[in-house]
């Protein structure tokens, strides 16, 4: 997994600007089912609560909260 790609995958969801799978796809230059591939990753490995509005057309997080991916010290110098 490229984490590049979950960062961005990420704030899709949160702007809920997604559109469909093949939407997403487009916008990320990747295959669909490259799409899915992410999306299983950040639900089963990362537990990131994803849900698909099919109203809306775009996936969405059922509840808030977010990842963190970038080094923090353990301590400050």
């Amino acid at each position: 997994m490229d984490i590049r790609k979950v960062i961005q995958i990420d704030a899709y969801i949160k702007n809920e600007t997604t559109g469909s799978p093949k939407n997403l796809a487009d916008k990320m230059n990747i295959s669909e089912r490259a799409v899915y591939k992410y999306l299983k990753f950040m639900q089963e490995d990362l537990h990131a609560p994803i849900e698909y509005s099919k109203m809306k057309i775009t996936y969405y997080y059922k509840s808030h909260g977010g990842f963190c991916f970038k080094w923090v010290s353990k301590y400050n110098h």
